[in-house]
């Protein structure tokens, strides 16, 4: 079985180095819960970067366009969106096994419905 590779939804802010990551996965079910996620760690937590591995990321962008652009706005710099391409592992086990693009000193791993 080969481990898929997360690749940028969107080109990466030139700047991806933190303290602390929020590192999360979020396949079609959880979309709902990937717009959402970002605006409460970024907030509680001013010196982090989130990133959001997701499936579909053609229905996830088509649907919540004008949240991303909110996020770009707000919080330069410090959320990306990756995705992966379809793969057989199990969902929950994804966000261990996936390696996000964005580096930081601390990785926090979550479920991406649990709001931080």
């Amino acid at each position: 079985m080969q481990i898929p590779v997360a690749r940028p939804l969107f080109k990466p802010p030139a700047n991806l180095d933190s303290k602390l990551l929020f590192y999360t996965y979020a396949n079609e079910k959880y979309h709902e819960f990937a717009i959402l996620y970002p605006l409460f760690a970024l907030l509680s937590n001013k010196d982090s970067i989130v990133e959001i591995c997701i499936s579909a990321p053609d229905i996830f962008v088509s649907k919540y366009t004008h949240l991303i652009k909110y996020y770009v706005t707000t919080f330069p710099g410090r959320l990306l969106y990756s995705y992966i391409c379809n793969t057989n592992i199990f969902p929950n086990s994804i966000r261990f096994l996936v390696k996000p693009v964005s580096r930081a000193e601390y990785i926090y791993i979550g479920d991406v419905d649990i709001i931080v």
